[in-house]
């Protein structure tokens, strides 16, 4: 009995074992760079992010994932496939933008394990790593910003729902703070969301309205329609959550000047590469080395 349970454990550590990145230095600056240079265009230049330099990032990254063709590869493929296929129905709903899917497609081609760097000795997703720290600092972020925009605005409704929600996290964390499975970490991750989602529910009227702006057809790209806030002609017009080119076209026939959309939309490429430089030294307080137990 003892013998086959570590035969068991054994194996199930062969399957969560490291994995070696080949070219681990130049695919981890490849990454870095990649994303800095996305923020930039994010930051700096409307959001707008070339297309051409988003293919490049995918075709390079496949390249290292491709060769030298190892199980690694097979592992990186089926992340980069996997994230795409979800990022893409997160865009088409308009949850993220086209640049994100195609940089964290990219990311996980080109880094499918944590590096040898982060000190997490599985072979877990390192995308998951940098999703919580993106995630972390994006809420951290939007918090902040919303919580002075509101006191600047005239507050259209809230829903005290989300507000009450508090009584049974105070409970949570009390019990919580005092069990043998406290974390200081994940206690932190928990209230960080928590505050978050209670400020952003109870206030979402007023955070959505004060995102929406109108924008000339001319101009338009790949818009998020607001149609809560939209006229009648365009909602008969726009059936799509994203604006794309062929809605500008009927838009244009309609000879409809202004869209409604949401265009004051936080940059989220940014947090990605602070994810990306975060989880490269800190993921290992998210999920420890269990191969040196």
């Amino acid at each position: 009995m003892y013998i086959n349970i570590s035969v068991h454990m054994g194996n199930m550590m062969d399957l969560f074992s490291h994995y070696e990145i080949p070219f681990e230095g130049i695919r981890i600056a490849a990454a870095v760079l990649m994303l800095a240079i996305g923020s930039y265009f994010d930051l700096f230049k409307k959001k707008n992010v070339p297309d051409n330099f988003l293919y490049a990032c995918v075709g390079v990254a496949f390249l290292f994932a491709a060769f030298p063709f190892t199980d690694l590869s097979l592992y990186a493929l089926a992340q980069g496939i996997f994230i795409f296929a979800i990022g893409y129905m997160m865009y088409k709903a308009g949850q993220i933008g086209g640049a994100d899917v195609y940089l964290l497609t990219a990311l996980a081609l080109l880094l499918p394990v944590p590096p040898a760097v982060s000190g997490v000795g599985m072979a877990v997703p390192f995308i998951f790593f940098v999703m919580i720290f993106a995630g972390l600092l994006f809420t951290i972020y939007n918090i902040a910003y919303f919580v002075v925009k509101l006191s600047r605005e005239k507050i259209q409704r809230i829903d005290w729902v989300y507000l009450i929600l508090a009584i049974p996290f105070a409970i949570f964390a009390y019990f919580y703070l005092n069990s043998m499975f406290y974390s200081p970490v994940y206690f932190s991750i928990i209230t960080i969301l928590f505050v978050g989602a209670v400020i952003f529910g109870a206030f979402r009227e007023t955070i959505m309205r004060s995102m929406v702006v109108k924008v000339p057809v001319g101009k338009a790209e790949e818009e998020v329609f607001a149609s809560e806030y939209a006229s009648e002609k365009e909602r008969e017009i726009v059936k799509v959550r994203v604006i794309d080119k062929k809605t500008i076209e009927e838009l244009k026939k309609a000879k409809i000047k202004e869209i409604t959309v949401y265009g004051k939309l936080p940059p989220f490429v940014p947090f990605m590469l602070l994810g990306v430089l975060l989880s490269l030294f800190f993921s290992n307080l998210l999920f420890p080395d269990f191969t040196l137990l």
